[in-house]
């Protein structure tokens, strides 16, 4: 697949729309089978590829508010988050701030989760990536999902009662 910029594959990664498409489809995966603790990890993933990508661009994220109300149907939120997701495509940092800001909204008031806790938790599992020289392991995104330094963090211990 062309790079869409000069950055190196692994950075890249935070834009192109491949994986954004497989971070929403983890999520989807997540909302059809159920599980709170996989929906939590999803939103933090995309969460933290939306931080990414705005921070490549220089740019800062937007604290906007988020407009959902829950219709007691999962289709919904699966439709809002693609609507979010395919917006990205324009590389808007407004797009991405989108995403990221449902991302939080979600995961505090719909799974009733600790958003800082959970992101912490993913962004310390990512971190582990780094070898003794703190250098990532490898250049490129899909191998270092597979990296002997991975930590697969437990986000049940986000969630509130």
């Amino acid at each position: 697949m062309e790079q869409m910029c000069d950055y190196p594959k692994w950075i890249s990664s935070y834009v192109r729309p491949c994986c954004w498409g497989q971070a929403g489809g983890e999520l989807f995966k997540a909302f059809k089978a159920g599980d709170v603790v996989k929906v939590l990890a999803g939103m933090i993933n995309l969460a933290y590829s939306a931080l990414g990508a705005i921070a490549i661009q220089g740019a800062d994220v937007l604290d906007q508010p988020v407009s959902w109300q829950h219709d007691g149907f999962v289709i919904s939120l699966m439709r809002l988050f693609s609507d979010k997701i395919n917006q990205c495509a324009s590389g808007s940092p407004d797009s991405y701030s989108d995403v990221y800001d449902l991302c939080v909204y979600l995961s505090r008031n719909f799974i009733n989760a600790d958003f800082d806790k959970a992101f912490q938790m993913v962004h310390d599992s990512k971190m582990s990536k780094l070898d003794k020289n703190s250098q990532f392991t490898t250049k490129n995104a899909e191998d270092l999902l597979k990296s002997r330094y991975f930590k697969t963090p437990e986000l049940s211990d986000c969630l509130y009662e």
